[in-house]
C-alpha cells in the first residue's frame, strides 16, 4: 500500500478520536496557598514551612494577627506542602 491509501485512515481516526477528548469534563486545578495565606488562616501557628522558605510571627504572645515574616527561597528549591512546625 501507498502513503496515499493510509491517509484516509489516518484523517478518519483523527476526527473520531478529537471529540471523544474534547467532551470530557475537567476539574478545576485546585489553587495553591500562598505562605502569607496560610499564616492568616491558622492563627495557632508561629512558624511554617513549604520546605523551601520558614516563616514565623514575629510577636508570638499575641493573640490577634502579629507581623509575619519569611526567608527567601533558593534559586532551585522545589516548594511542598505547607506544613506548621511551630502551634501555640
Amino acid at each position: 500500500m501507498t502513503t496515499a491509501s493510509f491517509l484516509p485512515l489516518a484523517c478518519l481516526f483523527t476526527a473520531l478520536a478529537g471529540p471523544a477528548f474534547a467532551d470530557e469534563p475537567r476539574s478545576p486545578a485546585p489553587v495553591p496557598v500562598s505562605m502569607q495565606a496560610y499564616g492568616d488562616q491558622h492563627l495557632g501557628c508561629l512558624e511554617w514551612t513549604d520546605s523551601c522558605r520558614i516563616c514565623r510571627r514575629l510577636d508570638p504572645a499575641s493573640q490577634s494577627e502579629a507581623e509575619i515574616a519569611c526567608s527567601t527561597p533558593g534559586i532551585a528549591c522545589q516548594p511542598g506542602e505547607i506544613a506548621c512546625k511551630a502551634a501555640r
